[in-house]
């Protein structure tokens, strides 16, 4: 069914070449189609169908989404632009972006202690004692990394338009590719993570 879902996204990204917003909202509702099917038939299905882990695990992996989508493709592909001929104010666009990264990194942390309160068998000691806590430990390190660069990036965009200067923002945006590869790192920990057997 995954597979089917992703085939589908395939084709809605070869048809979004002539972007429109019917196309638009296609793509939206074929991802969110995906991570519903990836959060009912991974662990959280272990409880039952439509139940309140399921959904904890559907909002954890929109959240990321969004969190780890828009950090990578600024931080990799939008500010890279920047510099050949694709202009706009790195500093509104920074603000805007960790507006919307706050919302879904708190989404992210909500969802995901409750997720690993079930992923470890309600037991904190299955934290150091199994694979699937050994990963999850992973996991928190790499999202406290990205965080703190998080909280780096905004501490510069609080600045005053005075302090915000061109070494300001190329602080700015270094820390926003180093951001950028942490998260490919955590997306990587997540899907090991799937694919482990829970501690419980």
């Amino acid at each position: 069914m995954q597979l089917l879902v992703v085939i589908l996204s395939v084709f809605s990204l070869l048809l979004g070449r002539s972007l429109t917003t019917k196309i638009s909202y296609f793509q939206l509702g074929v991802l969110i189609l995906l991570a519903a099917v990836h959060a009912f038939s991974g662990h959280a299905a272990a409880y039952g169908n439509l139940t309140v882990q399921e959904m904890a695990q559907f909002i954890h992996l929109l959240c990321t989404a969004v969190w780890s989508g828009s950090i990578f493709i600024s931080g990799l592909i939008v500010l890279s632009e920047n510099g050949n001929g694709f202009v706009f104010s790195i500093r509104k666009y920074g603000i805007k972006l960790s507006s919307m990264a706050t919302w879904a990194v708190a989404g992210v942390i909500l969802t995901g202690i409750y997720n690993a309160y079930f992923g470890l068998g309600r037991s904190i000691t299955s934290l150091v004692h199994t694979q699937w806590g050994d990963t999850l430990s992973i996991k928190a390190i790499l999202v406290i990394f990205a965080l703190v660069f998080g909280i780096r990036n905004r501490y510069l965009l609080g600045r005053s338009d005075r302090d915000w200067n061109s070494v300001t923002e190329a602080r700015f945006v270094r820390c926003l590719r180093i951001k950028s590869m942490a998260m490919i790192l955590i997306l990587i920990v997540s899907a090991w993570l799937a694919n482990s057997p829970l501690a419980s």
